[in-house]
């Protein structure tokens, strides 16, 4: 996403170590550690926020992948 004040990463790997990352699951886990420090951090200053994390799935992969991985990572 290209807009003022929010940055992109791109995960890349070599092509014969593709088939060892998971992409997915890495971009999702690595997001929802940034909403929860952002949200930590509101909560520090005494700010009445509720964050938003958006997060947009693939259309290549099966919906009940996709609530899985979502389950499992906020399970934390």
């Amino acid at each position: 996403m290209i807009k003022h004040g929010i940055n992109s990463i791109a995960y890349l790997a070599a092509d014969d170590q593709k088939e060892l990352v998971d992409f997915a699951a890495t971009a999702l886990a690595d997001g929802w550690a940034m909403h929860c420090r952002i949200a930590q951090g509101l909560q520090k200053t005494g700010m009445d926020l509720v964050t938003l994390m958006k997060y947009f799935a693939s259309t290549g992969r099966h919906e009940e992948d996709q609530i899985f991985r979502l389950e499992h990572l906020t399970s934390y």
